[in-house]
C-alpha cells in the first residue's frame, strides 16, 4: 500500500512539473550611473548600448567600454565581435581597433552588419562593404533606403526611374539585384533572416491600409488582408513573424508561426516596438499607471505560450530586444538605465521524464 501511495505521489509531482514547464525570469539592473544609457541590443549573451557618445557592452558580469569617441552616434549594429556605427561616417570596431569605413563627403546612416559585411544608406543610395572594398549598389537614378543585411544578402526599399511615385522592395543576393515587388503601391520596411526570407509592409491594391507581405525565396504571400494598418514586421530565423496591427485608436501584437496567425494582445494599450527571436516576442505597451495617475510604457514578453508582463512601475520602459539569453530594454529612471530580464530555463521535459521513470523502476523492483 505504501508503495502504491509513493508511486501515486511521484506521478502527481511529475505531471505537475511537466504541465508547468516554462522559462523563469530573473531581472537584473545592468547600469546604475548618472548618464543616459540608451538603445540596448542583445546578441547571444552579450548586451550593447550607447552611453552619451560611446558604445558599451555587458559580458561575463562586467561592463566594458568599447569605443572612445566624442561624436554623436545615430545608429549602430552588432555581429559577433564586430560593431559598426554611424556618426556622419561609418565606423567599424573589430574588437581591437576602430576604422572609418565610408570616408566620404556624404551623411551616412542606417548602418547594418553581418559578419564582416556592412551596408548603409548615404545620399539616398545603398553602399555595401564586403570586408575589403565598397560597392554602390544603386546608381544615382535610383533611391534606396533602410538597408538590412544577412551574410551578403541585402534588402532595402526604394525607387527606380520606372517606379513613378511608389516604392518597391529590392533584394541583392550577393551577385545581382532583384526586384521583389513591382506594383503601383508603396512597399517599405523590409527585414531578412538567415534563410533569406523577407518580410515587409505595403499598401493593399486599393491603397487604403498597409498589409504584411512575406517572400519565402520563391513566392510572395500576403499574410494579412484586413482594414487595419499592419506595420513594422520582424522575422526570426525560424521564419516566425511578428508585427503591429492598428485601427487608428489602438494597436495590437500579431504573431505568425509559419502556419497560422495569432493575436497576442487584445487590450486598450498602445503596443509598440515588437522584436522576435525564434518563438519569443517582446514589445512595449503604454499602460495605465495608478502610481502617477497617468500612463507609462511597460515591457511585455511572449514566451511561446503565454504573455508575461515583465515590468510594473512608474518608469518609462522602452526599446526592448530579445535573444534566447534574455530581454533587454532601457528604463527612464533618474536617467536612462539598462535592464536585463535573464531567461533561466527550467530543466527539460526529458529530464523530468527520466527522473520519474527511474524512481518508478526503483520502487517496482523493491
Amino acid at each position: 500500500m505504501k508503495k502504491q501511495i509513493t508511486l501515486f505521489i511521484i506521478l502527481l509531482i511529475l505531471f505537475c512539473k511537466i504541465s508547468f514547464i516554462k522559462a523563469e525570469i530573473e531581472i537584473i539592473r545592468i547600469t546604475d550611473n548618472n548618464s543616459n544609457d540608451i538603445n540596448p541590443r542583445i546578441f547571444n549573451d552579450n548586451i550593447y548600448w550607447i552611453n552619451d557618445t560611446n558604445i558599451f557592452t555587458y559580458r561575463d558580469h562586467s561592463i566594458i567600454q568599447l569605443t572612445n569617441n566624442n561624436i554623436t552616434i545615430n545608429s549602430y549594429d552588432v555581429s559577433g565581435n564586430n560593431i559598426v556605427y554611424s556618426a556622419g561616417q561609418v565606423y567599424l570596431y573589430n574588437g581591437m581597433t576602430t576604422t572609418n569605413i565610408s570616408n566620404n563627403t556624404y551623411y551616412n546612416s542606417s548602418v547594418k552588419i553581418s559578419g564582416n559585411n556592412i551596408v548603409w544608406e548615404a545620399n539616398r543610395a545603398i553602399f555595401y562593404y564586403n570586408g575589403s572594398k565598397i560597392t554602390q549598389l544603386t546608381d544615382n537614378s535610383w533611391t534606396g533606403h533602410e538597408p538590412v543585411i544577412n551574410g551578403d544578402n541585402i534588402v532595402w526599399w526604394g525607387q527606380t526611374p520606372e517606379d513613378d511615385y511608389d516604392t518597391e522592395i529590392f533584394y541583392y543576393n550577393g551577385i545581382s539585384i532583384n526586384k521583389i515587388t513591382d506594383n503601383n503601391t508603396y512597399d517599405y520596411y523590409p527585414r531578412i533572416n538567415t534563410n533569406n526570407n523577407i518580410v515587409w509592409q505595403g499598401y493593399d491594391v486599393n491603397g487604403d491600409d498597409t498589409e504584411i507581405f512575406y517572400y519565402n525565396g520563391s513566392t510572395v504571400m500576403q499574410l494579412t488582408n484586413n482594414e487595419m494598418n499592419d506595420t513594422f514586421p520582424q522575422i526570426s530565423n525560424n521564419n516566425h513573424i511578428t508585427w503591429l496591427g492598428s485601427d487608428g485608436d489602438e494597436s495590437e501584437i500579431f504573431y505568425y508561426n509559419g502556419i497560422s496567425i495569432s493575436q497576442l494582445t487584445n487590450n486598450d494599450y498602445l503596443e509598440l516596438a515588437p522584436k522576435i527571436f525564434n518563438n519569443y516576442v517582446v514589445w512595449e505597451g503604454l499602460t495605465s499607471n495608478v502610481i502617477k495617475s497617468d500612463t507609462d510604457y511597460e515591457i511585455f514578453f511572449y514566451d511561446g505560450s503565454t504573455v508575461l508582463r515583465l515590468t510594473k512601475n512608474d518608469y518609462e520602459d522602452l526599446f526592448p530586444d530579445v535573444s534566447d539569453f534574455g530581454i533587454v530594454w532601457q528604463s527612464d529612471r533618474e536617467d536612462n538605465e539598462i535592464i536585463l530580464a535573464k531567461i533561466v530555463p527550467e530543466p527539460s521535459l526529458f529530464l523530468y521524464l527520466f527522473l520519474g521513470f527511474s524512481c518508478i523502476c526503483f520502487l517496482v523492483k523493491r
